[in-house]
């Protein structure tokens, strides 16, 4: 694991969540750039399809995405997550990249649990409309977010 993960995995487990700030677009509308993401450790007998999370990729970067697959091979498994907003899904990880759990977002002054109406129906939406990632990209091309 790289030394940042490292760091991070080591307070989470230490304070109990992490408090980090969002860059880039791939989660947006749902986490959008400057938003605040709360992450509370992993709890690895009830990783959801849906979730977001806190992950190192393979590349060492820290990202916050939201979980698509998991592909049971023989030895361990491997966890596929997508942005929102992302085209195509990012490489797969394994259950120690895993860092945190999405638990919620502050944007501005106001935070949001990641149950909160409108979280969950951005999330159902990110889930079931299959045209979602075009839409939101065009969105933020539009509005030059």
């Amino acid at each position: 694991m790289h030394d940042q993960a490292a760091a991070v995995s080591g307070w989470i487990s230490r304070r109990g969540s992490i408090e980090l700030p969002s860059y880039g677009t791939s989660m947006f509308p749902l986490i959008v750039e400057g938003d605040i993401s709360e992450f509370m450790p992993v709890d690895s007998h009830n990783i959801r399809v849906g979730q977001v999370y806190l992950f190192v990729s393979n590349e060492g970067l820290l990202v916050g995405h939201r979980l698509l697959h998991v592909i049971q091979e023989e030895h361990e498994n491997q966890y596929i997550f997508k942005g929102d907003t992302n085209i195509f899904p990012d490489t797969a990880v394994s259950l120690d990249q895993i860092l945190g759990e999405w638990t919620s977002v502050q944007r501005k002054q106001r935070r949001r649990p990641r149950d909160h109406w409108q979280l969950r129906l951005l999330s159902w939406l990110a889930l079931h409309i299959h045209e979602w990632p075009k839409l939101m990209r065009w969105y933020i091309s539009v509005k030059k977010l």
